[in-house]
């Protein structure tokens, strides 16, 4: 009886596709290297498989961004899965203070400085060990703000925007990626928002918060929401800029 279950475990195990097989085998580790949005893969997944349906040179000169790497394994999952949907010149671009959330005015009583930290060291060393491809993927270090992201432009050539996932959770942080953002964007960008919807999906807190807060400023800015995934993350679509 027994080995007919474990027989049964192993079938289905490996029947399950190879980011599902990852998770599973992670998670039964002491720090295991998994998101804290399982259904961020998914959403990250469908913008590849939708920006390709589009035409063939669907992601030419375009790249993936990610803010808020947090171990990386959601950044590692976007590098491997580019290599099916994209060329061999595209790229991911991970941004994190890798020093955890910075202080927030606005969503302090929910957020504690510091959360979510996970080093720069540790992250290489993740994405390393699981095979990632440095050629194909760059990090990049600070907390956001006019001065570094001044600073990084100074030394990359960042290219227009893809795909880009925000996974900032604060008010402030999101703000200052979308003012990032702004000149990068083009109709067709898609833009993965982890917590569009965290905090009751409250108008008054986090990315959705900031996302007003950059509309306002940029009445001609228009995106077209595609689909929510998960109890947190929304997907949408540049129409305008």
């Amino acid at each position: 009886m027994r080995s007919a279950l474990l027989r049964q475990l192993r079938n289905a195990y490996r029947g399950l596709p190879k980011p599902a097989r990852h998770f599973l085998r992670e998670i039964t580790t002491g720090r295991p290297f998994v998101t804290l949005s399982p259904h961020l893969p998914i959403a990250i997944h469908g913008a590849f498989q939708r920006m390709s349906e589009r035409s063939e040179d669907a992601f030419a000169d375009g790249a993936y961004y990610e803010f808020g790497v947090y171990r990386g394994y959601s950044l590692w999952f976007a590098e491997q899965i580019s290599r099916e949907y994209a060329g061999a010149n595209f790229t991911c671009l991970g941004f994190d203070s890798f020093r955890g959330l910075p202080a927030s005015t606005v969503d302090g009583s929910v957020y504690d400085t510091g959360d979510f930290a996970a080093g720069y060291d540790e992250v290489v060393a993740n994405l390393h060990a699981h095979g990632a491809d440095f050629q194909r993927l760059r990090l990049f270090q600070g907390f956001y703000g006019q001065e570094l992201f001044e600073d990084l432009a100074r030394d990359y050539d960042f290219p227009p925007v893809a795909i880009c996932t925000i996974d900032v959770d604060i008010y402030e942080s999101c703000l200052e990626v979308l003012r990032f953002l702004h000149d990068r964007l083009r109709v067709g960008s898609i833009i993965i928002f982890d917590d569009y919807n965290d905090m009751g999906a409250s108008d008054e807190h986090g990315e959705r918060r900031a996302l007003q807060t950059y509309r306002l400023a940029h009445p001609t800015f228009s995106l077209r929401h595609l689909r929510d995934v998960g109890p947190e993350a929304a997907v949408f679509e540049v129409t305008a800029i």
